[in-house]
């Protein structure tokens, strides 16, 4: 019996969090977010696949001139869209920051 009582408490922080007043989720929260980062896991993961850094794309493809493309590379990058903007209904740019670094995404929709 007393295994099962551990046991049942154990499952139990969920509804623990709605009974805390907001002070103490934000201490929880905060203590749990250091113990992931000391441990050297991201806290905040994203969840699809990333190819390359925005850093590590600049320095590998940087020196292409503007309308120059590449048909046969393609890569994933991860980071904040900052702005968007409109040039047509179907051609769209993107600035994309992350790692320190930013790179303008230009998306046509004519191409797919």
């Amino acid at each position: 019996m007393g295994a099962t009582k551990a046991s049942s408490q154990s499952q139990k922080p969920a509804a623990d969090d709605e009974d805390m007043d907001p002070t103490q989720y934000l201490e929880n929260r905060k203590r749990y977010l250091e113990i992931q980062k000391k441990e050297g896991k991201n806290p905040y993961p994203h969840k699809f696949f990333v190819s390359m850094s925005i850093i590590g794309y600049i320095a590998n493809y940087g020196g292409l001139g503007n309308g120059d493309h590449l048909e046969d590379i393609s890569v994933s990058l991860a980071g904040r869209i900052i702005s968007k903007r409109s040039s047509s209904s179907k051609l769209f740019f993107y600035d994309l920051h992350g790692g320190g670094a930013k790179v303008q995404v230009m998306a046509d929709a004519r191409s797919y």
